[in-house]
């Protein structure tokens, strides 16, 4: 078991010094620096969760919601900093999907 901890210690420091997750990181610090990105994101992030309970909970979607989430939509695609971001993200998202596949081979 320790063998199997120490293994993963070792990936995890592998992987924070690749590109992908160093690009990632640098961005994700600046979206947080900006607090127009950030708090945008933030916002994005809470209706798109709301929007989901209320789907998965079959409450019905008022007009105002998905109107108000394709504004918060709209906005990020305006946002060059943000548009980056999920960029980076999706580029490490995917990554450590390799990563896991990897694993589970």
């Amino acid at each position: 078991m320790e063998e199997i901890l120490q293994a993963a210690s070792e990936l995890g420091l592998m992987i924070k010094d690749t590109d992908i997750y160093q690009s990632f990181a640098q961005m994700s610090a600046k979206v947080n620096e900006d607090d127009e990105a950030r708090a945008l994101l933030q916002e994005y992030s809470r209706t798109a969760e709301e929007i989901q309970t209320k789907e998965q909970s079959g409450i019905p979607i008022e007009v105002f919601e998905k109107n108000r989430f394709q504004e918060l939509v709209d906005a990020l695609k305006a946002s060059d900093l943000l548009m980056q971001f999920f960029e980076h993200r999706d580029r490490y998202i995917e990554f450590l999907s390799t990563v896991q596949n990897a694993l589970g081979d």
